[in-house]
């Protein structure tokens, strides 16, 4: 029997994809198998895909994987009254695409999922269901780890701020295993400094209200996690993780969002540059231009991003300014006085 999607469900899952094809496949089963008959749920599966195929991508490209992944979803969400199938085809960004995803959705609690996921049961079940029911709404995610890995390998994130080289960024390490047990015994859970974008949770007016969305400037891959995470430490907005046992896997597989992938690491190094100034502001981007170009930009020094072009952009842009200064108008603290507490150097 089909089950009916109310006009408005507790929960909309957002699941932007470039490619990504059986892997998504895989992603909504897990999802379906644990959350139907628990959750009143929708699923947003984005399809993320320029109008033309001016980007540089060749024939072959995982950018161009996407038949597959089409043909199916068709015939799926057809079939399927929990599944949306949409296109977000004004550039290939998977900001751009989340912003679309958010826009669509009828939910007012969001969760945000990568295409390639794995989750495994009630586990899942038990922690989204213990935060729809007791949670404010803040932002909350639960911890990660790589598909069919022990489970002493999962993972959080830890940040990395240095004023004198501009960096300020994020990056995993090991999951320290330490739980609040005060709501519930079998639901941990602690205050970390940033999420991850996959397995994000929150309320929908967080993204819409306090992020204002992900910035329009944002490109393909990268930055989107640095101006999530700052945000939310500039405005007062407490991050936590939840622990019902398990973590969300992640099957790492090539994708057109990766900057291991050419020219995504042009856009991966510019977004980095916009989070940085709207978050930090005009000083940091100078000292990261000067001073952090061996780890955030390895690439060749005739770069838009070594010859300063990206730099000037970003600084003539009137609406990031604009955005920066409506950050620092909401600011209750500095990221200097929120390193204190959670940079790990």
């Amino acid at each position: 029997m089909k089950r009916k999607i109310t006009a408005m469900p507790d929960l909309s899952i957002i699941i932007p994809y470039a490619g990504e094809y059986p892997h998504l496949h895989y992603t909504l089963q897990s999802l379906w198998c644990d959350l139907n008959g628990v959750v009143d749920f929708e699923v947003l599966a984005i399809r993320n895909g320029p109008k033309t195929t001016q980007q540089g991508f060749p024939d072959g490209h995982p950018l161009h994987d996407n038949e597959a992944a089409i043909r199916v979803m068709t015939d799926d969400f057809r079939r399927t009254p929990w599944l949306r199938h949409l296109e977000y085809s004004e550039k290939l960004s998977c900001w751009g695409a989340r912003n679309f995803g958010v826009r669509e959705s009828r939910a007012e609690n969001l969760l945000f999922l990568d295409a390639h996921c794995g989750f495994g049961g009630l586990w899942f079940t038990r922690g989204l269901r213990y935060w729809l029911d007791t949670g404010n709404g803040e932002p909350c995610h639960f911890p990660i780890a790589d598909f069919l890995k022990p489970d002493d390998q999962w993972k959080q994130y830890a940040i990395d701020v240095d004023m004198d080289s501009g960096i300020f960024s994020h990056h995993n390490t090991a999951y320290d295993g330490r739980r609040d047990n005060r709501f519930d015994d079998t639901i941990g859970w602690k205050s970390v400094p940033a999420s991850p974008n996959c397995g994000l949770m929150c309320r929908k007016d967080i993204i819409t209200d306090v992020l204002e969305y992900w910035p329009d400037e944002l490109g393909q891959y990268g930055g989107g996690e640095n101006y999530f995470n700052g945000t939310m430490a500039l405005t007062g907005h407490e991050i936590t993780m939840i622990d019902p046992g398990r973590p969300i896997y992640h099957w790492h597989i090539p994708g057109v969002w990766s900057r291991d992938h050419k020219p995504t690491v042009q856009s991966w190094a510019r977004n980095i540059m916009i989070a940085t100034y709207l978050v930090c502001g005009e000083e940091w981007l100078h000292r990261l231009m000067q001073k952090a170009h061996e780890k955030f930009y390895p690439i060749n020094t005739a770069s838009p991003i070594h010859t300063g072009k990206y730099l000037e952009e970003i600084l003539e842009s009137g609406s990031l300014r604009a955005r920066r200064e409506r950050i620092k108008a909401k600011s209750v603290t500095t990221i200097e006085e929120w390193a204190k507490k959670w940079s790990t150097k």
